[in-house]
């Protein structure tokens, strides 16, 4: 016996220091955070950004239906943060807000001279990789104030103020309970939406399917609460996540319901904004596989071209999701034609520079001026005078 006791101290003091030699290691080489990964003073840490937010909890009556339990998560409010440039690999500092998102501080009290703009969205309308002064809605308020310096709006109109709502990883339902808790009472005039591959990452096979663990068994929620808060089971698991692969036949039963469940949250979306009185702008969202190089490609090219690589092999994960991210947006630009959504067409904006989506669905400054410059032409059209646009 106490020989397997000593076999037990030796394998616990190893596995404490493998677990202390990884943080120190993540911390030098990608952010501070990973020194209290699973605790909550830590951040996510994934891919080494600014993410891990303060998880909120609220119950809200969502237009009529009955009570339930919305979840979001936001940073923690006046964060100093720092990213990582996804080229030369520099840090620079993230401004989180009085109200624990990007950007300047937010001031509840709404003058009616002000044009106020919340974009949701997730991780690309945060702006993962980008400065503060090179997302794109930095980009829409220096566009639109412009526009109304130049008297180009409506006269009532002195000034625009464009809040960053986007917070990496949300999916629709957390980006639908953020809406309610945070942007309705700010009172915007205008929401704009920029999102929908995290929807198309959820109930992916990760590696509890792989080992064919149940759903709800005690070894997968055991083996996901180790994920969660111990770097030495997170690490292999992100690996091995990297090189999960699926078949065609996979793909046929993971696409299906993805749309219904996005789209229900966009539809409560756009009921509470007809019913505030909020002008609400679907934006169709650029992509890539990161499975093919997409320079030259667009979109719908790369799509038929991972599409035949799953008619011939395996796909990755990545793979996955973009091709459902593709029935998605599909089935987007359905639903807004049907309930005459204002829809401005991302995907097309941005086919012919894909060499500025850096990573997955993430935006270089370039791309992200682009993409504003065509949301603030479609606001400009919406709000300009009516005796303007005849001009």
């Amino acid at each position: 016996m106490p020989k397997i006791k000593n076999i037990a101290i030796i394998l616990g003091l190893s596995f404490l220091v493998v677990e202390v030699a990884l943080r120190l290691f993540l911390a030098y080489k990608v952010g501070p955070e990973y020194l209290y990964y699973g605790t909550k003073w830590s951040k996510s840490g994934f891919e080494g950004t600014t993410e891990r937010m303060q998880l909120i909890e609220k119950k809200q009556s969502v237009a009529g239906q009955p009570e339930m339990v919305l979840r979001y998560s936001k940073f923690f409010p006046n964060q100093e943060r720092f990213d990582r440039h996804p080229i030369t690999n520099k840090y620079y500092s993230v401004r989180i807000n009085n109200k624990g998102f990007r950007g300047k501080d937010i001031k509840e009290e709404k003058p009616d001279s002000l044009l106020r703009i919340v974009t949701l969205g997730a991780s690309s309308t945060f702006g993962y990789g980008d400065r503060d002064d090179e997302t794109y809605p930095f980009f829409l308020e220096a566009i639109l104030r412009k526009e109304i310096q130049e008297n180009h709006f409506d006269a009532k109109i002195k000034d625009v103020e464009v809040l960053n709502f986007g917070i990496p990883h949300l999916t629709s339902d957390n980006i639908l309970a953020l809406f309610i808790n945070e942007a309705l009472p700010l009172k915007p005039d205008i929401v704009t939406f920029y999102e929908g591959i995290n929807d198309c990452e959820k109930d992916v096979q990760l590696v509890p399917a792989a080992l064919n663990l149940p759903k709800d068994s005690l070894p997968r929620v055991v083996l996901k609460a180790l994920r969660d808060h111990l770097l030495v089971v997170m690490v292999p698991w992100g690996i091995l996540r990297t090189k999960a692969t699926h078949s065609k036949e996979y793909l046929d039963q993971f696409i299906p319901g993805k749309s219904k469940f996005f789209l229900g949250n966009l539809a409560k979306i756009k009921e509470l904004c007809s019913a505030n009185g909020i002008r609400l702008f679907i934006i169709t969202q650029q992509a890539r596989s990161m499975s093919v190089d997409a320079k030259g490609l667009t979109y719908k090219e790369e799509v038929r071209l991972i599409s035949e690589k799953m008619g011939r092999q395996k796909g990755t994960n990545t793979d996955i999701f973009f091709l459902a991210h593709d029935r998605l947006m599909d089935d987007l630009k359905k639903w807004a034609r049907e309930r005459q959504v204002l829809l401005i067409d991302g995907i097309g904006i941005l086919d012919s520079h894909r060499e500025w989506v850096w990573s997955w669905v993430h935006l270089t400054p370039e791309g992200n001026r682009l993409l504003a410059e065509a949301i603030a032409r479609e606001i400009m059209i919406q709000l300009r005078p009516a005796d303007r646009n005849r001009n």
